[in-house]
């Protein structure tokens, strides 16, 4: 019986480790890409590297692009709400929101109020914003009009490095503010440092939907923040290169990648 389970446990796992990049739908744009991003309707987002978002329909020809000369480069963008897109530009600290057709319907200036200097912004469950304020060390809630609704505590124990990416996410009333080669930093829902989750320093973040995903030593893994760190990590793909880009999207379960050629493919797992 030991040896059928061993067996089988070993076909489980080269099934895993060997499986074979798909190619995907061509990309609708020919300029090179250095982002990539899908929504829970599996809607498809492209940030070119001169900064112009793509936004294409699943299984459609209809292609939406936004850019905006005048804020700089996109920082990050937020697609929690398909219908309300954020999109964060850090130098001139501003937020444009976009509409499902990439239209914009608002704007948020943060040089108009007391809020110090932002270093990265996520959709809130309330369809409010949180925003990290690099200059005060604290996590902020804000409505989209800028009016600040939930006031984070002070942690100067934060440690990021300056000018490299930092991202914050909220998932099951936590929120996470991670950077490669950091502490994973877990607060509460009122903005509160709760704890930090050590990863290995080489990890790069893809993105927190019940766990945290990340490409560490050419695997992706997933670390369920639910558990004892010793049961938390396990390894979902071998074989992956954390120099090419890549996107999950959770409602099939897929994970893409963009290479070097603008080559859109991808994996089940």
């Amino acid at each position: 019986m030991r040896l059928i389970i061993s067996i089988l446990f070993l076909f489980y796992c080269s099934a895993i480790y060997s499986q074979q990049w798909m190619p995907a739908t061509e990309l609708p744009v020919s300029d090179s890409i250095a982002f990539v991003s899908f929504d829970n309707l599996s809607n498809i987002y492209l940030i070119s590297n001169d900064s112009k978002l793509y936004r294409q329909n699943p299984g459609t020809k209809q292609l939406y692009s936004y850019q905006n000369t005048r804020l700089g480069s996109i920082g990050s963008i937020d697609v929690t709400d398909p219908f309300k897109i954020l999109v964060f530009y850090p130098l001139f600290q501003t937020i444009i929101t976009l509409d499902n057709t990439l239209t914009q319907i608002g704007k948020l200036d943060f040089h108009d109020n007391t809020i110090g200097t932002i270093r990265s912004i996520s959709r809130s469950t309330d369809n409010n914003i949180w925003i990290y304020d690099e200059s005060n060390r604290l996590i902020d809630k804000i409505s989209t009009g800028g009016k600040i609704l939930i006031k984070g505590i002070p942690n100067y124990d934060l440690k990021l490095t300056p000018l490299a990416t930092a991202q914050l996410f909220q998932d099951n009333n936590l929120l996470f503010l991670t950077q490669t080669g950091k502490p994973v930093y877990v607060f509460d829902q009122f903005g509160k440092f709760d704890h930090q989750i050590i990863l290995p320093t080489d990890a790069k973040f893809i993105h927190i939907h019940d766990f945290i995903y990340y490409i560490s030593d050419g695997d992706l893994r997933r670390y369920d923040y639910t558990k004892p760190a010793l049961m938390a990590d396990e390894v979902i793909i071998k074989g992956i290169n954390s120099k090419e880009n890549f996107s999950l999207d959770f409602s099939k379960n897929k994970i893409y990648k963009i290479d070097n050629n603008n080559n859109l493919s991808y994996l089940q797992f």
